[in-house]
């Protein structure tokens, strides 16, 4: 093995973050719905300033949006001093997994696969959902 092998070699293990994608589907799949946007460079600030828009007019037209509470139910202390250690520790980490579960929001941004094109995916924005009546 020559020096030039081991040193690309600690380079690629050094920078190889690059090569990493998204979790999750983040990416444009057929019959998908939402919206195209196109910007001139900056497309981070494009993606900011298209959900403030969205999401003001959403909030007017169908109310605020509404996150699901997981939240169980409270533990009291008397209680986790008698139970099992073993018990407590799994009412724990299934705590810590309903707080962390990934929650749906209106819109999300994917990747389009074209520079300076933004897509945005809209949740829960179907026919059914009638827009609310001001009165």
């Amino acid at each position: 093995m020559s020096a030039n092998d081991s040193r690309k070699r600690g380079k690629k293990r050094y920078a190889g973050g690059h090569n990493k994608r998204w979790k999750g589907s983040r990416e444009l799949e057929v019959g998908m719905q939402g919206i195209l946007i196109t910007c001139n460079m900056n497309e981070r600030k494009c993606t900011a300033e298209a959900f403030n828009l969205l999401n003001e007019y959403a909030d007017q037209l169908y109310g605020p949006e509404k996150f699901q509470d997981n939240n169980g139910s409270s533990s009291e202390e008397e209680d986790a001093e008698e139970e099992d250690v073993d018990v407590a520790l799994k009412k724990e980490v299934a705590q810590l997994q309903a707080s962390g579960a990934k929650q749906e929001r209106r819109f999300q941004a994917l990747d389009s696969g074209a520079n300076n094109v933004i897509f945005i995916k809209t949740h829960n924005l179907g026919p059914q959902q009638q827009p609310q009546q001001e009165g």
